[in-house]
């Protein structure tokens, strides 16, 4: 008989008092032509992944933010995934700070991913939840014209 998987809660304070706090400087390039080099400091996505192991036959990362807002200021519920690979490189991050400095809403708060080997559009801000899935999940940017290849 198998067993459902514990589904944990960890806040921001979870994240610093369980895990290695790792820094790192990251350049990265956005669909629309930009770039931007910044310091992030936060916890390696491969450390989570080996606390808190996917099931047999999981792939996929999905990370949403229930929390982010479109142009308007109304809420938006925002939502990409990254392949279990891609999250457990090494310069993959959970990112919580910025330039020394807890995250601001600007730049992610309260938790954003910082995956320098994939585009601008899959490092998404504000990430209230992750989950780890099988198939792989909907992505906000490709249900909205992009190819699920360009990141």
């Amino acid at each position: 008989m198998s067993r459902a998987r514990a589904r944990p809660r960890l806040s921001l304070a979870d994240l610093a008092s369980r895990f290695t706090s790792r820094e790192q400087v990251t350049r990265l390039v956005c669909v629309e032509g930009w770039s931007a080099i910044a310091w992030w400091g936060g916890v390696r996505f491969a450390d989570l992944l080996q606390a808190y192991p996917p099931a047999d036959g999981a792939r996929w990362a999905e990370m949403r933010s229930l929390v982010s807002l479109d142009g308007a200021g109304r809420l938006e519920p925002y939502y990409v995934s990254i392949d279990l690979e891609t999250a457990r490189h090494p310069q993959t991050l959970l990112a919580t700070h910025h330039n020394g400095r807890p995250l601001t809403m600007a730049h992610g708060a309260p938790l954003r991913l910082i995956a320098p080997m994939k585009l601008g559009l899959k490092n998404i801000k504000a990430i209230t939840h992750i989950t780890y899935r099988a198939n792989e999940p909907p992505d906000y940017w490709n249900e909205r014209g992009y190819s699920r290849y360009d990141a």
